[in-house]
């Protein structure tokens, strides 16, 4: 019977910031760049990409430090972590672009 495989806490806290605590975060960070509106460069705007990349790093960090998984609990390839990247990049700047024209043009009025 083979051990079965080893993640190093790093890869683990990665796990835990794309798969939980990440989305979560991007989600209040959105909110505060809805709400707070006054331009594209802003903190909350700041707060809300330092968040979007901590999520892809902790994607990273788990393929780095032992087993990836996907969501489903099945391995993960590196084709998954291409997808991921290219999804939640596409996906987190649009929700950044689409919070912007909601926060800055169309509640600012």
């Amino acid at each position: 019977m083979a051990a079965p495989p080893t993640t190093s806490p790093l890869a683990v806290l990665g796990r835990l910031t794309w798969m939980m605590f990440g989305p979560l975060a991007l989600l209040l960070a959105a909110w505060g760049v809805v709400s707070k509106g006054g331009g594209w460069l802003t903190t909350a705007d700041l707060a809300y990409l330092a968040v979007l990349a901590a999520m892809l790093l902790g994607r990273w960090l788990e393929f780095r430090g032992g087993s990836p998984q996907k969501a489903t609990g099945e391995p993960a390839t590196p084709a998954d972590l291409r997808r991921y990247v290219i999804f939640t990049l596409v996906i987190g700047l649009g929700v950044w672009v689409v919070a912007n024209l909601l926060g800055n043009y169309w509640l600012a009025r």
